[in-house]
């Protein structure tokens, strides 16, 4: 593992948690650990994406359902691969 990524398996384990039990408790927690891992010059894996007809990359984004866009990050290569695997076998995902 990336030296840079270790330590993020508490922010995993933190949006975890914040799934199965939603309480702003639990997303301070989460927001918490997120601002040490910085604070500690913690890395993350940001997706990035082929532009059509350039040759260039561009930053992945995730559309919420409100129409909103946001940069995808994550705590790890595997957890990118779940995205990854998530694009393939649903092809009609929104995204």
């Amino acid at each position: 593992m990336d030296r840079g990524l270790q330590g993020n398996d508490k922010i995993e384990e933190a949006i975890r948690e914040l799934r199965e039990a939603p309480s702003d408790e639990q997303l301070a927690h989460t927001l918490t650990l997120l601002r040490r891992r910085m604070r500690e010059n913690g890395q993350v894996v940001v997706a990035v994406e082929a532009v059509a007809k350039e040759q260039n990359l561009q930053l992945a984004t995730v559309r919420t359902e409100d129409g909103r866009r946001w940069f995808a990050a994550f705590t790890s290569f595997e957890e990118e691969m779940k995205l990854s695997l998530i694009h393939i076998s649903e092809p009609t995902r929104p995204y």
